[in-house]
């Protein structure tokens, strides 16, 4: 089980809830009450201090930097982005590339990214779109579009610029 801080502060507060109505009363009847009070407490500060050093309520993965990836299943044509984040938005600039020749054809550079986390979308002069999401094991995924594939198709796309000379500009 994978536990932040927002289970934890929700595990506090049903505990405290717990003990201020009343069964800290009922608990102290019997032999060992204190004693099993005590253990209570004790693995609830354990949860609590595994929550903290694990992550944060509302926290978003890094996305800032390079990202890179292409149409499934071969790779071939191949999308670059550079992100930047503040809070939940994000922009960026994209570039896209045919083949995987020397040099590639780029088809175009210096597209617009936007988007608030955890979704993206880029929009390139020549009507070609992409939108995406990013994904719990750090890839971005989504489908791009152009005029005439208006349906598009399925894009991956993971950090860092991959094969071949970046097309995005610095």
């Amino acid at each position: 089980m994978r536990l932040n801080l927002c289970s934890a502060v929700f595990i506090v507060r049903y505990a405290t809830r717990s003990v201020s109505s009343g069964q800290l009363d009922r608990a102290a009847e019997g032999p060992y009450a204190e004693d099993r009070m005590a253990s209570r407490l004790g693995a609830l500060v354990v949860i609590v201090t595994a929550a903290l050093a694990s992550s944060s309520c509302g926290s978003t993965p890094q996305v800032s930097g390079d990202w890179s990836g292409g149409v499934r299943p071969l790779h071939l044509d191949i999308l670059q982005i550079r992100l930047t984040r503040e809070g939940k938005t994000i922009r960026g600039t994209a570039c896209y590339v045919i083949g995987n020749g020397v040099p590639p054809t780029v088809v175009f550079r210096d597209a617009v990214v936007t988007g608030r986390y955890p979704a993206i979308s880029v929009v390139a002069s020549n009507g070609w779109s992409f939108e995406g999401e990013f994904q719990d094991d750090d890839t971005l995924s989504g489908r791009y579009h152009t005029p005439t594939e208006p349906g598009g198709y399925a894009m991956d796309l993971a950090r860092g610029v991959g094969p071949g000379a970046s097309c995005v500009t610095p």
